[in-house]
């Protein structure tokens, strides 16, 4: 079907309409595919990743694992052993940042933890984290592993897994605002609201000193086989961009 908008000139509705859904088709799927950021896999040296190291890492050792307790999983070991600290840190460049907190986020790690020391409110030297969200990690005299979201969640205690490695994603919605936390797929906490403001500047994972941790004695060792930020949009952020995808292809359309 052809429609005339001026004296000799037509535009063909069929292959623009055509056109213009091949266009979203083509963003919604890079959207939902999400867009890799930073990246620590297996037994490879952060630092031939892109992470450098932060902080002063005098107490602090770190080295590669193979087939760790013959499970067939490669880490990197962080093992802080008290009164210091050192953590990896990837940084973000400012369109990365935008793009993760205009579209959302998730940052996924397969850790274990080593040592058996119990979780508190503040001592921890096992964290991952980004932006104003940081994951800590525990774990009972047994071996049950537990987790937190500082300053924002309880503490968890998974009762029923075991020792070994386990998968954390926490995952941000920017239209609500909120972070849910998953353990191996399933949800253990939601509607996580940051009570800082902390710009999602870096990532990082290892030890790190503050609020009474590792300056005061607290020791954390763990085996890193994953830490993995993606810029992840969730349903309604898609839904909003592909509308105003929508808008413009249509605005755009009937310019001829």
């Amino acid at each position: 079907m052809d429609l005339v908008l001026r004296k000799g000139e037509t535009v063909n509705i069929s292959y623009a309409t055509g056109s213009i859904m091949l266009w979203l088709t083509l963003a919604a799927v890079a959207l939902a595919n999400g867009t890799q950021i930073a990246l620590h896999e297996g037994s490879n040296d952060p630092e031939t990743e892109g992470w450098t190291r932060e902080r002063s890492f005098s107490n602090v050792d770190t080295f590669p694992i193979s087939n760790d307790l013959g499970s067939g999983i490669d880490a990197w070991a962080v093992y802080d052993n008290g009164f210091s600290d050192g953590y990896y840190q990837y940084n973000l460049t400012p369109e990365q940042g935008a793009l993760a907190s205009t579209f959302g986020w998730k940052l996924t790690t397969t850790i274990r933890v080593v040592d058996f020391v119990e979780l508190s409110p503040t001592d921890s030297a096992t964290k991952v984290g980004f932006g104003s969200y940081d994951l800590k990690f525990g774990a009972l005299s047994d071996g049950t592993p537990q987790v937190s979201v500082y300053g924002i969640s309880d503490i968890l205690t998974l009762n029923g897994l075991d020792s070994g490695y386990h998968l954390y994603e926490l995952v941000f919605d920017p239209s609500e605002n909120n972070a849910d936390l998953f353990v191996n797929g399933y949800l253990q906490a939601s509607d996580l609201i940051s009570t800082t403001t902390a710009s999602p500047a870096n990532v990082m994972f290892g030890s790190t000193v503050g609020n009474g941790e590792g300056g005061v004695g607290a020791t954390g060792r763990a085996n890193y086989s994953l830490v993995n930020l993606q810029a992840v949009p969730e349903p309604n952020s898609i839904v909003l961009v592909i509308a105003g995808l929508l808008a413009a292809a249509g605005a755009g359309s009937w310019r001829h």
